[in-house]
């Protein structure tokens, strides 16, 4: 299982906008599978995507919406090929709780079938140096690996 927290500076439906409206600014190129990727999407709502759209229908689905409590959370299921870290099937939850005039968002991941291989816990440091921008500002994630 994986567990961020990271506390940002922000609004709560600043920080949930910028999940949900914004999702390439935080899941860039950078971190693209195919140079045909044109964005990354986040569709908020039950039985929405997340994944990155190549255009003309084409591209990869990386999880299902399976649970919206807006703006507290968001629960995803998803399906990872061999060439992904899988094969294997995660669930995730991103939630958000406001406090003391910031906002906490709290990451979980958890695997069934295989765990991912060491390539995905490289990737996850890797792309947790920009993972949410809020603002113009950029926050990094203590997390932890159990």
């Amino acid at each position: 299982m994986i567990k961020i927290e990271i506390p940002i500076d922000a609004r709560l439906m600043d920080v949930w906008a910028c999940l949900a409206e914004e999702t390439n600014e935080w899941w860039g190129p950078k971190h693209y599978t195919s140079s045909h990727t044109k964005k990354m999407e986040l569709q908020d709502y039950i039985g929405g995507k997340l994944m990155e759209d190549f255009g003309n229908q084409e591209g990869i689905v990386w999880a299902d919406i399976i649970g919206v409590k807006t703006p507290d959370y968001i629960m995803l299921k998803g399906h990872l090929a061999p060439e992904y870290g899988g094969p294997n099937i995660c669930f995730s939850k991103i939630s958000l709780e406001f406090n003391n005039n910031k906002t906490s968002l709290h990451f979980e991941e958890s695997w069934l079938q295989t765990s991912p291989n060491a390539n995905f816990e490289k990737n996850l440091q890797i792309s947790d140096k920009k993972i949410i921008k809020v603002k113009k500002v950029y926050f990094a994630p203590n997390y932890q690996i159990n």
